[in-house]
């Protein structure tokens, strides 16, 4: 299978200092550890899997690569929504202020279920 998110590449501007520099994604994210478990009574042996609540989840891996569904925050790869990160943490520094992240869509909405908004803090 090859299954690929959309990418969703995020540029930090020249004049922010990446070492006192935060991000917040701000969206409907759904926990991949939350995703709940059950047997299909409609076919032995095999299990249907409901995500949590939300429409999509940004990763900082694609979804051809092996990720651990843990937040950033505690060693995984999935970007809490509300959650503010500091730039180090997302692999930004004065040489590399470009870094691609991927979307992962769980289910069709309208363009706002499905938007991403950024929110950059810093001080000078």
């Amino acid at each position: 299978m090859n299954k690929k998110f959309v990418p969703f590449v995020v540029e930090i501007p020249t004049h922010v200092p990446i070492a006192k520099g935060q991000l917040t994604f701000v969206y409907s994210g759904s926990d991949p550890l939350l995703v709940q478990e059950a047997n299909d009574p409609a076919k032995e042996g095999k299990k249907i899997y409901t995500p949590a609540p939300g429409s999509q989840r940004l990763w900082r891996k694609n979804a051809d690569k092996k990720r651990s569904p843990k937040g950033l925050q505690q060693g995984g790869d999935y970007l809490t929504p509300n959650t503010g990160f500091t730039l180090e943490e997302l692999g930004y520094s004065d040489n590399k202020r470009v870094q691609t992240l991927y979307i992962e869509a769980l289910q069709r909405s309208d363009f706002r279920g499905a938007r991403v908004e950024l929110v950059l803090e810093y001080d000078q």
